[in-house]
């Protein structure tokens, strides 16, 4: 008799799990367990082949929406909100902490050998053949490539699936309306949409990994870039200390700009085959960052005659044009720079006035458009305390008249 009753017991166990999608025997829904098998195939497929990784995302992502889909068309709010709950803990625990962030972290290694493959392609345009291990060097770009493209597409159909949960929960909440009314109600209105603007912060998470993603990748070129300005514009043989002549012969020649952007370029073209074009145009934001921070740092090491001020000015214009190009964002990196070099070229003392009140309206009037558009960079400019440093830069200014001036 207790055998028959085990047996019957088990049976009702089984159809109580088809029916509602409850393991009964530990807790975990079938939902949770099919979310989790689709996770534990994108890490195994991801440790195997990155390339993989990006259709499993897709495939994934796709049953997470099902599983809330499914949830809010019960109309029941425990179970929407249990499930859209789920589907958060998901994202950030198993697909973002356990899949995407140890590749993250994997990043650095790979950027020591991604340099010396911007440097080995920089020799072979400076007529140097000497390389690396181009096979090596291309896996590496790839595996690296792939994990940030993933991120951001992660980041992507997390706000795509947060869309369309927020729109489903809308139709539940003016569905529940018109059948139930009280302050009962209404928490549970707030507790579904509460849950539902949880994944705004997944995304977010999302989002600030692969910044970090991108901040490690681009540093691959950093190094090589910030040695090339070294032994060209920041080298001790150099100076801006130039009379007509000197300006006239430096500018045919041009030993700055040229192999500067070469380099760059060879960088560029490295990674944008490899990368989206999102990532693509996000990573160029990164490089023209420390390239502008790298050619200020050299700059200000140096004085500068009105000539030597000029043909700054001439040689930032070009890598910005350079920079714009590719990435129309790229301009607001170089700012800063460009005021500093805007200031630097002035004819004379008085005319810092009108130079600096034009450039304070510009950076008003971006920071109100920043602030417009959600834009979080922090465009960097140039501070009245900085123009009189700016300007202590020009051989030709006297100090007594430079702090004279107010601001």
């Amino acid at each position: 008799r207790h055998g028959v009753w085990r047996a019957v017991s088990e049976e009702i166990i089984q159809y109580v799990e088809k029916s509602v999608g409850i393991d009964v025997t530990d807790g975990m829904t079938m939902e949770e367990i099919s979310q989790l098998n689709h996770l534990n195939q994108l890490q195994a497929e991801g440790e195997m082949n990155l390339v993989a990784v990006s259709s499993t995302v897709m495939d994934s992502f796709y049953i997470l929406q099902k599983c809330s889909q499914r949830a809010l068309a019960t109309g029941n709010n425990d179970s929407a909100c249990a499930t859209v709950n789920n589907v958060v803990r998901v994202i950030e625990e198993e697909l973002l902490a356990g899949v995407m962030r140890p590749r993250i972290d994997e990043l650095p290694s790979q950027a020591t050998t991604l340099s010396q493959q911007g440097q080995a392609q920089l020799n072979r345009l400076m007529g140097n053949p000497n390389g690396g291990d181009k096979d090596e060097q291309s896996e590496i770009l790839h595996s690296a490539s792939t994990v940030l493209n993933t991120v951001a597409l992660c980041a992507h159909y997390t706000s795509e699936l947060q869309k369309q949960v927020d729109m489903e929960a809308d139709e539940i909440i003016a569905a529940d309306a018109e059948l139930n009314s009280g302050e009962a109600s209404l928490r549970q209105i707030r507790m579904l949409k509460s849950c539902c603007d949880t994944m705004v912060e997944s995304r977010s998470m999302f989002q600030r990994s692969l910044e970090v993603g991108l901040s490690k990748f681009a540093s691959s070129t950093r190094s090589s870039i910030h040695n090339q300005i070294d032994k060209t514009i920041g080298s001790s043989n150099t100076s801006f200390e130039m009379d007509e002549h000197d300006f006239q012969r430096t500018e045919a020649v041009d030993p700055y700009v040229r192999p500067l952007l070469a380099l760059i370029a060879s960088s560029i073209a490295t990674m944008n085959p490899e990368l989206s074009t999102v990532i693509s145009l996000l990573m160029c934001d990164r490089i023209a960052e420390f390239t502008a921070d790298a050619l200020e740092a050299a700059y200000v090491r140096k004085r500068f005659t009105l000539y030597g001020a000029l043909l700054l000015d001439k040689d930032v214009r070009r890598i910005v044009a350079f920079f714009s190009k590719r990435s129309p964002t790229t301009k607001d990196r170089f700012r800063r720079l460009m005021q500093l070099t805007e200031i630097l070229g002035v004819d004379s003392l008085e005319e810092v006035y009108d130079v600096y009140d034009a450039q304070k309206s510009v950076n008003e009037k971006s920071e109100l458009q920043s602030k417009s558009s959600g834009n979080r960079y922090k465009i960097k400019v140039v501070d009245p305390k900085e123009v009189k440093r700016v300007l202590a830069l020009r051989v030709d200014f006297s100090q007594k008249d430079i702090q004279a001036i107010k601001l």
